[in-house]
């Protein structure tokens, strides 16, 4: 995208009132390398990500607390959800220093992509509108779900029957450098941040 045409969105998006109909995220994107996420809120997508028809779950009451639960039947393969935060930005891990614990806990456990580049961690545009599906999704030693390299998604191991949890094995679909897998090998432990960070100097 030309600095013509990001120009022009500033203008449009500058007036108080104005929003901006897109046909894709080419424009979050852009907004959001130039470090004006903020910007994008009044961005409204003319095409859903995930047709409205192929929603499988929500987030719901399960046995880990709360996680994903099928609201429609689902066939052995089929989607459950994507793997990415897309709507998140990679920033040093040193910049969360002043934060409160919690804050760095929660950043952590629902964005994930911590120290997956060494130093780095991802962190939300909108925490109140950015929380992807794929936060939620729980760890059993028994999965009824699995990654899908080539469509880099959660996919049904089994068929799924509406309020069926989709669960996942951390320890086959996390990295083992990820925040998550380090956070199930230590059996969950509130606030894991200050364990795995704290007093070290990656929040220096």
């Amino acid at each position: 995208m030309n600095g013509q045409k990001i120009f022009g969105l500033f203008m449009l998006l500058a007036q108080p009132s104005a929003s901006l109909v897109v046909p894709d995220e080419t424009l979050l994107a852009a907004l959001a390398g130039l470090g004006v996420g903020a910007l994008s809120n009044r961005l409204v997508f003319s095409t859903p990500r995930t047709p409205l028809d192929q929603i499988v779950v929500r987030l719901g009451a399960s046995k880990y607390g709360v996680g994903l639960i099928c609201v429609q039947d689902v066939p052995e393969g089929g989607r459950i959800c994507g793997c990415e935060a897309r709507y998140s930005r990679t920033v040093p891990l040193s910049s969360l220093a002043r934060l409160p614990l919690g804050v760095r806990s929660a950043i952590h456990e629902l964005f994930d992509c911590c120290d997956d580049t060494p130093g780095m961690c991802n962190v939300p545009l909108d925490y109140e509108q950015a929380l992807p599906l794929i936060s939620f999704i729980n760890h059993s030693p028994w999965p009824t779900c699995s990654y899908d390299e080539d469509s880099h998604a959660i996919v049904a191991s089994r068929p799924m029957r509406a309020g069926d949890e989709a669960t996942v094995d951390y320890f086959e679909y996390q990295e083992e450098h990820s925040f998550t897998y380090r956070h199930a090998k230590a059996g969950f432990p509130k606030h894991f941040a200050k364990t795995a960070f704290g007093s070290s100097s990656a929040y220096a």
